[in-house]
């Protein structure tokens, strides 16, 4: 009898000691508040179905509604908005689109090209007459869509013919203007280079400034 005694006992304090196993390691939820003496997760943190690597924050969506200093390099894989920024230096990267024509021929740039470009090499082999349009500002529903928006597009025209060039032409909705100086147009001859610069108006039509460069040296 007293074996059986002891080996009951024995058998409960077993029990206790795994159900305060699981209370601590399985669904213990902690009500502490974090953050209230600094918050650290070396290993990562996730608010989305994939786990994240050491030192990460994956989510959908990261606020801050305070000061937030980025330590060390930022990466944006998508759109990156801010009211306001204020930074030391600016460096705008991007790819450039390469392209040519070879006789009279006629362009139609697209809102794919605008967004993955951040210039246009046009190569003219002989006397090419070229025309580019520019996209209608209908189909412009990721680049610029806000009133407000700005963006600006290096193009440069390549070629050796004195009559070669590539005029600039406003897609529907666009509205094309030139510098007030003299000789200016929208006509960019071969071995110059253009900025054209975008500005969504109030209207929803884009304006963009036409400025051509020549050869300094």
């Amino acid at each position: 009898m007293k074996d059986l005694k002891t080996m009951i006992i024995g058998a409960i304090a077993i029990i206790a000691l795994i159900m305060s196993m699981v209370g601590v390691g399985g669904n213990n939820q902690s009500t502490s508040t974090l953050g209230a003496s600094g918050s650290r997760f070396p290993h990562g943190i996730s608010a989305d179905s994939t786990s994240p690597s050491s030192g990460q924050v994956r989510g959908t969506t990261l606020t801050a509604t305070g000061a937030a200093t980025i330590g060390s390099t930022l990466g944006v894989t998508g759109a990156f908005s801010s009211a306001a920024a204020d930074v030391a230096r600016f460096t705008q990267g991007g790819s450039r689109l390469a392209t040519s024509s070879t006789a009279v021929a006629e362009g139609v740039l697209t809102e794919a090209q605008l967004i993955s470009n951040v210039g246009i090499d046009l190569t003219l082999t002989g006397e090419a007459t070229h025309t580019m349009t520019l996209p209608a500002t209908s189909t412009l529903d990721i680049f610029i869509p806000n009133a407000g928006d700005s963006a600006i597009l290096h193009y440069s025209v390549i070629g050796t013919a004195a009559t070669a060039s590539s005029t600039i032409a406003a897609g529907t909705g666009m509205d094309l203007v030139k510098n007030e100086a003299t000789g200016a147009d929208v006509i960019i001859e071969a071995g110059n280079d253009a900025w054209l610069r975008f500005i969504r108006q109030a209207d929803t039509d884009v304006t963009v400034f036409v400025d051509e460069y020549i050869a300094a040296d």
